[in-house]
């Protein structure tokens, strides 16, 4: 599973927790996905750490596993994985981090094909290089075969350490509902 948002959106927090609840790691920040014709979407590990604030190391209780400060004056840490996956793996699904506020109801939503690749193609590394590259069509061909085969969705979630778990419940029911085997 892939899950990217803005900056702050809870990307490492939400590992960190599936990691706890014994799903491992794939990579952290930035993975690199290939694209192979018939074997769909795979993404490759990169053996990085997680980085967590410290509220979040705290809250997950992850203090044995804190590493070295990620920049001076930062309050945000390396933290080694429970589990670390060293082999490319198909991409499953991809879901992209909202924040349930106001009218936002939580849980799982699937937009369609158009915007999906649209919501993951703002979501790459660097839109604005693609563009100055001149990859824009070709990122969106790929961005598109990514949400036919592996499936992009939208998590809205409350920002809320306590029901961590709950949201970890919609993850695993809706992996099961799509037909993802569910193994921590």
């Amino acid at each position: 599973m892939l899950f990217c948002g803005p900056s702050g959106a809870g990307k490492s927090t939400l590992a960190a927790a599936l990691g706890k609840a014994g799903y491992p790691l794939i990579t952290d920040d930035v993975c690199a996905i290939s694209l192979e014709p018939g074997t769909g979407a795979t993404i490759h590990p990169d053996g990085r750490q997680l980085k967590l604030w410290a509220q979040a190391i705290d809250r997950l209780d992850l203090a044995a596993a804190r590493g070295e400060a990620v920049r001076n004056r930062f309050e945000k840490f390396y933290v080694a994985p429970e589990q670390a996956v060293t082999a490319p793996v198909p991409i499953g699904a991809l879901y992209v981090l909202h924040e349930a506020r106001g009218p936002d109801r939580p849980g799982i939503e699937k937009p369609n094909l158009v915007d999906a690749a649209l919501i993951f193609r703002r979501n790459a590394y660097r839109p604005a290089l693609i563009g100055r590259m001149g990859q824009k069509a070709s990122y969106f061909q790929a961005a598109a075969s990514v949400a036919a085969s592996a499936g992009i969705f939208r998590l809205t979630r409350p920002l809320d350490f306590a029901r961590m778990p709950e949201v970890i419940g919609w993850l695993e029911q809706h992996w099961r509902e799509i037909g993802l085997v569910v193994a921590p």
